[in-house]
């Protein structure tokens, strides 16, 4: 089968690798969509995803979908042979203390794939099959495309992160940063009855999306800060504000304009170096500064049933597909993001 590693900094090689027994509670999932993420981009471009070094080739890749293959000695099946699903990368102990408190996410022994942050790495699903275990594997709707099920995982991010303000009903939200999750913070919010969703960035393309999905307002901040502050003043400061950018001025922005008393909810990877005087106002104002770490293997569950069902839309953030012998462009795609969202590589046939 094929599959891409990466050795180093924008080092990357299609390869081909022999298939290996399955393990016997294991079900192989012959891969069909991948998207790329921040964090693949950073491993491609960079040979590390902040502390997280390659240190020998890696297959990287954590949002897919795909078709169940075959299943091992020991393994249940829980699904039929061919059926479509979307993939959950994460996969839990289920026994430890944050686990039996329904936070899978932060379990201690928790196993992502396509990490590069344990050693050996974990292995994701940039190449023609994994073997995961079944309770990662979620049906998918035959209506439902291959790229939208590799969605699941992103959207995933949304619902965690919006789930973290108790609720948002009739309340006033600000999105930081027009990516793929920021778009999907967007969706959800409406999703959960927002009153108005104002989403910000610095690039129109990213905007025009946003537009198109139906939020309310939307700001390029290098253009229009006068229009952000306006809208802040107009709201007496957001709800809540998603700050997706894991950039100093977005938080800077974000503790500026949020509302006294209102939620800041961190989804962004802040670097390590960001200093910022405006922290004093989070003790003044007394605003509630948390932060979303992915997500649980319920708000992944629930993902999907808002792709099944249509109450979600990825299609707006897909930009575009590529095969796997076009890995290197796809790559190279995804870092402009003037003209590209989500972008996808595909492997298998159809």
């Amino acid at each position: 089968m094929k599959a891409f590693q990466i050795h180093g900094k924008e080092q990357g090689k299609l390869i081909t690798k022999e298939l290996t027994p399955i393990g016997s509670n294991k079900v192989r999932v012959f891969i069909r969509s991948v998207g790329i993420c921040g964090s693949d981009l950073h491993y491609y471009f960079s040979g590390a995803c902040g502390d997280f070094v390659i240190k020998a080739p890696f297959t990287c890749g954590h949002e897919a979908s795909g078709r169940i293959g075959q299943y091992g000695d020991n393994c249940l099946k829980q699904l039929n042979e061919n059926t479509r699903v979307a993939i959950n990368p994460s996969h839990s102990c289920g026994v430890c203390g944050a686990c039996l408190e329904a936070n899978s996410h932060l379990c201690e022994s928790l196993s992502f794939l396509g990490s590069a942050s344990t050693w050996p790495h974990t292995d994701g699903f940039m190449q023609g099959s994994i073997d995961v275990y079944p309770e990662q594997c979620f049906p998918l709707q035959d209506n439902i495309s291959f790229e939208e099920g590799a969605c699941a995982e992103p959207l995933s991010v949304a619902v965690h992160a919006i789930e973290k303000v108790n609720s948002l009903s009739n309340k006033n939200i600000c999105v930081f940063g027009a990516g793929a999750i920021g778009l999907l913070l967007a969706q959800v919010a409406k999703f959960y009855g927002a009153r108005s969703v104002t989403v910000v960035d610095i690039q129109n393309n990213p905007l025009s999306i946003a537009d198109k999905m139906g939020a309310d307002n939307t700001v390029n901040v290098l253009e229009q800060k006068n229009k952000l502050e306006e809208l802040a003043n107009q709201f007496n400061g957001f709800d809540a504000i998603f700050e997706a950018t894991g950039s100093q001025p977005g938080l800077e922005n974000a503790i500026q304009y949020v509302k006294k008393g209102g939620h800041i909810i961190q989804v962004g990877t802040l670097p390590d170096e960001v200093v910022t005087k405006s922290l004093r106002l989070i003790m003044n104002k007394e605003i509630q500064y948390i932060g979303s770490m992915r997500f649980t293997n319920k708000n992944f569950s629930d993902a999907v049933e808002m792709i099944n069902s249509g109450m979600i839309n990825v299609k707006w953030i897909l930009s575009s597909s590529h095969p796997i012998e076009e890995v290197d462009q796809a790559f190279h795609k995804a870092k402009d993001k003037s003209v590209s969202c989500k972008v996808q590589v595909l492997l298998g046939e159809e």
